[in-house]
């Protein structure tokens, strides 16, 4: 999976856990680098966006639901609290 610097660097540091796309780009159990580090995909599923940024914000990297409201708008424009987007949870391998 590939990440801005900025939320790279929030993967590395322990502060980004999941990641959203428009569709599943892994399945769990793949592994995919970041910097010098490799991260297992936990699970993926789709979820509704009112759910992501209500539950998951923090898992994504955000101090408010706000905050990461802002984040997915500004990635994908169109995105309503209704869309449906696939959240991808990982984990920094041994």
């Amino acid at each position: 999976m590939k990440f801005t610097p900025e939320n790279a660097l929030s993967v590395v540091y322990g502060h980004k856990c999941s990641t959203v796309r428009r569709k599943p780009k892994a399945e769990p159990g793949d592994v995919f680098p970041v910097g010098e580090f490799r991260y297992r995909v936990l699970d993926v599923m789709p979820m509704p966006v009112h759910r992501i940024v209500g539950e998951f914000y923090h898992c994504e990297g955000f101090a408010t639901p706000g905050d990461c409201m802002a984040g997915l708008q500004a990635v994908y424009p169109d995105v309503e609290l209704i869309t449906t987007l696939w959240l991808h949870f990982f984990a920094r391998c041994p």
